[in-house]
C-alpha cells in the first residue's frame, strides 16, 4: 500500500540517521509544535516527544503530521550546517593537539558535520523517490476509478 510505504519510509529514515541529527530534528519538531500536550519536563527526551506528535489517530491527521515533518526536515537540511557553528569555526580550524589539527573539539565538529551531510544525502534521495509531493498526493487523494470522469463542461465543448 502506497500510503503505508510513505509513513514507513519516513520512520525508517528517522530511526536510521545518526543520533546527533535525530536529536536536532526532534528538538526542531518539538520547538515548532508549540503544543502544550508535548511533555518537555525531561529536556533530554525530545525524541520521544517528537514521536508523540505523530500519534494522530485519523488518516488526515497522520498526513497533516507527515507534511509538517517533511517541511521541518526540508528546512533543517536546507540550512548550511557549517553556519550553525558561526564564530566557533575559526577557533575549530586553529584547535591543535600536539601540533596537529585533530583536537577533540575539531573531531566532534567534523563528526557532526559528517553525520548531517550523510543524513542530508539520504533525505534528498527520499524526497526525490518515495517522499515526492506527487507520491504524497497520490496516497492522500487516490484515484476513485481507473479513468477520470468527463466533466459536463467537456462534453458541451465537443458537441
Amino acid at each position: 500500500m502506497l500510503e503505508q510505504s510513505i509513513f514507513d519510509d519516513l520512520e525508517d529514515f528517522f530511526d536510521s540517521i545518526p543520533d546527533v541529527v535525530r536529536a536536532e530534528l526532534s528538538l526542531l519538531l518539538v520547538a515548532l509544535a508549540d503544543d502544550p500536550l508535548v511533555d518537555t519536563k525531561d529536556p533530554h527526551d525530545y525524541d520521544r516527544s517528537a514521536r508523540e506528535l505523530f500519534d494522530a489517530r485519523g488518516r488526515l491527521g497522520r498526513f497533516g503530521n507527515l507534511i509538517y515533518a517533511l517541511g521541518a526536515f526540508d528546512v533543517y537540511f536546507a540550512a548550511d550546517p557549517r553556519e550553525r557553528f558561526g564564530s566557533a569555526t575559526p577557533r575549530l580550524e586553529n584547535t591543535t593537539t600536539q601540533g596537529d589539527n585533530t583536537g577533540p573539539l575539531r573531531g566532534r565538529y567534523a563528526d557532526r558535520l559528517a553525520a548531517i551531510d550523510m543524513a542530508r544525502g539520504r533525505w534528498q534521495t527520499l524526497r526525490q523517490t518515495s517522499l515526492t509531493p506527487e507520491a504524497i498526493g497520490a496516497a492522500l487523494l487516490p484515484r476513485l476509478g481507473s479513468a477520470p470522469a468527463a466533466s459536463p463542461h467537456a462534453r458541451l465543448a465537443t458537441t
